[in-house]
């Protein structure tokens, strides 16, 4: 199918696990604003909606189709002097989305280009200075060809030309919104000293929580709206992690060893949401797996293959038959000291849960909360059905399987290429099966679609490991759920893709999908 090019679209299940070193956040909006402008005494910012007219002059001038309805423009200012404009833009580079500041003086000559985050396996060259430096003192009047004015970097091609491509932009953007002297600024108020000033527009910012990146969208929302979302998660971490020593799910489990442990509202709430999971399940999904994750190297490491003996010790630690949960007391209790609580598989889409709420409780009507393919959205852009959200081909990441258009709901994809090492040929990935000790072999990848970014979580996760069919029979127990599950019979073959009944009323399937079995249409 062919699939309309939308402003909001996002790539759900493309942005890999960030420890990976696939997704890297180099400076936030704030720094790199005071990176370009070091003499500012403060900032502002204004949206920026061009008219059909200004679109047209904006794509004659930059050379390229204009897909964004908005532009939030940054101004700099010491005193009341103008020291210049900046923008922070997006472009696709190999598939994933670039996110990177533009910022210009009043004679609209480049100051700065920097690199906010980048998400490409390859082609993280674009961020050194050495390249960007390129593109120094350059205005709408210079061609910015690749190859010719800028150096390009093999094996960033599609980088280069996606930065070239949104200098340009910017450019043309910054020109036909101030070029006339009406449409100077005025200065922001003394007192906003080097910060910027409350504005309503579209807000996106990402950050690294949890160990991996999140991105928050927020439409018609003011940027303290999206930090307090920010600090939310970043309170969750505190309280879910199990790698800090600190984390309250930590101190809970030293805590239990002798005697049962008082949990917190937020850890006793993830924890029953996990239980709901791992019984409707059978065991498919079981937070107690951290032996296991530990035994084949996923945790901080490459990746291994353990010994039998090894699996036989750390499978003895599994179970969440293991763990007791009081509902009055609020508390855990363990039958053996040496169990361990992993919530890598559902503590990121409880988190997203309650940034949406966050947002929801400060007035926000449309916003898309990404925590590394756990998404949540709320209303949806103007004019659209909902978020676009893509979901990846497992096996090929240049293709699609099909688009979703998410509001007021959640989806989460699971694959077993986020977290993999290949011996011999043979694919070992994170996603284990708590029943056998052994990454699960019955699907490569799980979108689910829920009520709940904790629910969608937990689900995709369980999908993988339960596998098409008894995937499938599972979700339509569960109400509210749809689930597209994706097996390869044979590696280097066609997929076999299964779904519950009403997927294709959810989903837009691509070519590479083909037939949904078990679905209506």
């Amino acid at each position: 199918m062919c699939i309309r090019v939308y402003p909001w679209i996002v790539l759900a299940a493309l942005i890999t696990w960030a420890e990976d070193g696939n997704t890297r956040v180099y400076v936030t909006e704030s720094d790199a604003l005071r990176e370009a402008y070091p003499d500012a005494t403060a900032f502002a910012s204004e949206g920026f909606r061009p008219s059909e007219d200004q679109r047209a002059r904006i794509e004659g001038r930059s050379g390229r189709p204009l897909h964004e309805d908005e532009f939030r423009v940054h101004s700099a200012w010491s005193g009341e002097s103008l020291l210049g404009y900046a923008v922070i833009t997006e472009e696709i580079g190999c598939f994933k989305p670039i996110t990177f500041l533009v910022a210009v003086d009043t004679a609209g000559s480049v100051l700065q280009v920097s690199i906010l985050v980048y998400r490409e396996c390859r082609g993280g060259e674009i961020a050194r200075l050495r390249f960007r430096k390129q593109l120094l003192g350059k205005t709408l009047a210079d061609p910015i060809r690749q190859n010719q004015d800028i150096v390009n970097i093999t094996g960033a091609t599609n980088s280069v030309r996606s930065i070239t491509d949104g200098v340009r932009k910017v450019l043309a953007v910054i020109d036909e919104a101030y070029s006339s002297p009406g449409r100077r600024p005025a200065p922001p108020g003394a007192a906003v000293a080097r910060e910027d000033v409350e504005a309503r527009g579209t807000v996106r910012r990402a950050r690294q929580a949890m160990g991996s990146l999140l991105e928050i969208t927020a439409l018609d929302a003011l940027p303290s709206d999206v930090d307090a979302a920010f600090r939310e998660v970043a309170r969750l971490e505190k309280v879910l992690s199990h790698y800090r020593a600190d984390s309250e799910l930590s101190l809970a489990l030293r805590a239990a060893r002798t005697g049962p442990a008082r949990l917190g509202e937020d850890l006793f709430e993830c924890l029953m949401a996990a239980r709901r999971t791992w019984e409707v399940s059978g065991g498919a999904f079981d937070p107690t797996v951290a032996p296991l994750v530990e035994a084949w190297g996923f945790k901080g490491g490459a990746g291994r293959v353990p010994s039998d003996d090894e699996l036989k010790k750390a499978l003895a630690r599994v179970g969440f038959g293991h763990v007791t949960l009081d509902p009055e007391r609020k508390t855990l209790a363990l039958d053996r000291p040496d169990v361990a609580l992993d919530l890598g598989g559902i503590g990121k889409g409880f988190a997203v849960d309650r940034a949406a709420a966050v947002l929801r409780a400060r007035g926000v009507k449309s916003a898309l909360v990404d925590f590394t393919g756990n998404m949540y959205a709320i209303g949806a852009p103007p004019g659209e059905e909902g978020w676009p959200v893509l979901l990846r081909h497992p096996r090929d990441p240049e293709s699609s399987l099909g688009v979703v258009f998410l509001k007021d709901r959640a989806i989460s994809t699971s694959g077993d290429y986020e977290k993999c090492f290949v011996i011999d040929g043979k694919r070992y990935h994170h996603l284990m099966d708590p029943r056998t000790g052994r990454p699960s072999e019955t699907a490569c990848q799980a979108t689910v679609l829920a009520a709940t970014a904790t629910e969608a979580d937990a689900l995709s996760t369980t999908m993988c490991v339960l596998g098409p069919d008894r995937g499938r029979e599972v979700a339509m127990t569960i109400g509210g759920v749809e689930t597209l599950i994706v097996a390869e019979p044979a590696p280097g073959g066609d997929l076999r893709c299964v779904g519950t009944p009403k997927i294709l009323s959810e989903l837009h399937v691509d070519e590479g999908c083909g037939a949904v079995e078990g679905a209506e249409g």
